[in-house]
Formats: C-alpha cells, sequence, structure tokens
C-alpha cells in the first residue's frame, strides 16, 4: 500500500468510509481489492493487507471484475469531432496568409508601422468620443494573455494538489465557514448602505448557509476520508500529472490554433481591414460555431484527463498491483482507453456541455453589447 494508507490515522478514517459504504449497502467491503471486515482500528485495516486465500470465490469476484464492453463507443461524435478539427485547420490554413499580407502591406506602405497606426487609431476614437466603436481584435495581445493563463494553470493546479493532500478536512471546513463569513460581510455592506431589500436576502442566505453547515458537520470525516483516498491513489500514480501538464500544453497549442483561426475567418468574413475596421457586421452563426468549437475541443482535453485519473483510481482500488507507481500500467491503459474505446463518449457528453457554454457566451456578449468579441 501508498504510505500514507499505512499510517494510524488515516487508517482510521479510511475504515470509517468503509463502515459508511457496508451500512449502507448489502455487498462486500473492499479495501484495495479484499474483502476485509471494516473496524475503526488499524487492526481491521491489516486485514486488507493481507489477500484472502486464492479459492475464496468471493475474493476472487472482487479480484476480478468485468471488464468493460470491447469496441469504440459513440464513434459518431468522435468522427464530428476530428472533421471539426480538419474544418478548424483548414479556415486558419486558407485565412490566416489573407489576413497576414493584408496586415504586411498596411504595414510597409504606411510611415510609422503598426504601433503608429494603433497609437493614430487610439487618437482618431478619443477625438470622435461617444462615436460608434469599430470592431477591433489584437492577436497578439491574446497570445499573450493565452500563455499568462498557462502558466498560472501550471501553478495553481500544482500547489492545489499539495493542499488537498496536507489540508484536507481543513479544506472542507473552509469551503462551509467561507459561504457564512461571504454572506455576513455582504449583509453588513447591504444595511449600511441603504440596501434593505439586498440585505434581507443576504441574511436569508446566511442563515440557510449556517443551517446547512450544521446538518453537514457530522459527515465532514467521511467526506474528508473520501478527498484522502483519491488523492492518495493520485499520490501513487503521479504519473497521471504528466497527462495532466500535457492537457495544459494542448490547451495552449489548441488556443493559439483556434484563435488564430477564429481572428482570420471573422477578418475575411466581415471585410476587416488591417486597421481592425470592417466593412459588415459579424455573423451570429459564425460567431457562435466558433464559440463551440473552442468549449467543445477544451472540453474534450480536460474530460480525457478526467476519465484517464477515474480509470487508474479504479485500477488501484481493486488491483493495487497494477496501479502503484509512478508511471503504473494502469496510467497508461485508462489513457489509452480515454482516447479509443471511450473517446467517443467523451466528445459526446463535452458537445452537451460545450452547447450550454456556448449559448451563455453569446448571451453574455449580446447583453453587454460588446463589439470585441474575440
Amino acid at each position: 500500500l501508498p504510505t500514507p494508507l499505512r499510517s494510524g490515522t488515516t487508517t482510521t478514517r479510511v475504515l470509517r468510509t468503509m463502515s459508511y459504504y457496508k451500512a449502507a449497502g448489502d455487498g462486500p467491503v473492499v479495501v484495495q481489492g479484499h474483502e476485509v471486515t471494516p473496524a475503526a482500528s488499524s487492526n481491521g485495516f491489516s486485514q486488507a493487507l493481507n489477500p484472502p486465500p486464492a479459492s475464496s470465490s468471493a475474493a476472487a469476484q472482487i479480484q476480478a471484475p468485468q471488464a468493460p464492453p470491447s469496441g469504440c463507443r459513440d464513434a459518431l461524435f468522435a468522427v464530428l469531432f476530428y472533421v471539426h478539427l480538419g474544418l478548424v485547420g483548414y479556415a486558419a490554413a486558407v485565412n490566416t496568409p489573407i489576413m497576414a499580407q493584408e496586415v504586411g502591406q498596411n504595414i510597409v506602405s504606411h510611415e510609422g508601422g503598426w504601433g503608429g497606426q494603433r497609437q493614430r487609431r487610439l487618437e482618431d476614437n478619443n477625438n470622435e468620443g461617444d462615436g460608434d466603436a469599430d470592431v477591433n481584435f489584437e492577436p497578439l495581445h491574446l497570445f499573450i494573455t493565452i500563455a499568462i493563463a498557462t502558466v498560472l494553470a501550471f501553478v495553481v493546479s500544482s500547489l492545489a494538489l499539495g493542499f488537498m493532500i496536507s489540508c484536507a478536512q481543513p479544506l472542507i471546513k473552509m469551503s462551509l465557514f467561507f459561504n457564512i463569513i461571504l454572506f455576513a460581510v455582504m449583509a453588513i455592506f447591504s444595511f449600511v448602505a441603504g440596501a434593505t431589500p439586498a440585505g434581507v436576502v443576504f441574511l436569508l442566505l446566511l442563515g440557510l448557509s449556517a443551517w446547512y453547515a450544521m446538518r453537514v458537520w457530522s459527515r465532514i470525516p467521511f467526506a474528508a476520508s473520501n478527498l484522502i483516498t483519491a488523492v492518495t491513489a493520485v499520490k501513487a500514480n503521479m504519473g497521471l500529472a504528466i497527462y495532466a501538464y500535457w492537457s495544459v500544453l494542448l490547451l495552449f497549442f489548441w488556443s493559439v490554433v483556434w484563435a488564430l483561426s477564429a481572428a482570420s475567418t471573422i477578418f475575411v468574413d466581415a471585410g476587416c481591414s488591417a486597421e481592425g475596421e470592417c466593412d459588415e457586421s459579424l455573423s451570429a452563426f459564425l460567431l457562435f460555431c466558433f464559440f463551440l468549437s473552442f468549449y467543445w475541443t477544451s472540453q474534450i482535453i480536460a474530460n480525457v484527463v478526467h476519465v484517464t485519473t477515474a480509470g487508474t483510481v479504479g485500477t488501484w482500488w481493486f488491483h493495487p498491483i497494477e496501479a502503484s507507481s509512478c508511471c503504473s500500467p494502469a496510467v497508461r491503459d485508462s489513457y489509452s482507453r480515454s482516447l479509443t474505446s471511450s473517446f467517443g463518449s467523451i466528445c459526446f457528453g463535452s458537445l452537451l456541455v460545450a452547447i450550454v457554454q456556448t449559448l451563455k457566451e453569446m448571451a453574455h456578449h449580446a447583453t453587454d453589447g460588446e463589439d470585441s468579441v474575440l
């Protein structure tokens, strides 16, 4: 077993979790592939360290769960995803040179280059006052934003994993207290500002948050046990971090390709000039397709990591020998399944989420009346 599960405190937490499941269901209690009799002590947990006899039929059933059906599921959605990637790449390959040529010619033919044009355009807009704003975008600023977001994703994900490993139970308590404190502060500010109706609403939310915290307080150890167990499984298979960080790099690469494709296609479709002034209005359908493309691919990248982690943790629980090292067979096999037999299902589920995200984004921009969609 991984070292964290050998300590007495964690052992007791895991066994209490197992006892909870035993009380709730009629099936056998399983700890990493072996049927055990739960007890809130290290003695009960020691039974999990010793495999049952090979002749035990119950142990054989636990050690060898049913294999998933072979073949690719929801293959149609995987095909649609690959076709969509081809269309995005084709749009970038065709329209990006047109936009680059237009911008390049404008820089050469006008004194002061892009920086001088940008400065003159800002001055013209200031002189026009409240006149209609032009549709404009700066690809360089977009790429810098993507790069900064990628670096922050590396840092935040690393810190979050370490914090969850060391502070599981305090983390859950903090999340409960945070809502209570937040609504209390908002209620005070509302009453001070004279917004009595808003203050009453925040007081109501404060009461509901406090009631919820009291109702679930006794279950915090159980929730902490689940979190500790999950993080322990990830620590035992730290190769998952490689795929997680790879997904961040993949998302960065996709964001750059998507930005080039979207910016250049909108540039050509709307008849934009190098100064960012467009002759025609942007197509709502085109914007919807590009937003859907971005969110769909982003969701797929994230869900591939999610499915890989779920498969690895499942193997760690039932077959610990196959999932007890950094780059264990469980990690590789789970990642392979997520890109083959399960990829169609991932594409299908991600598409449903992406449609909702796209509609939300379109509604947000329509409400704000923003001209620069990108």
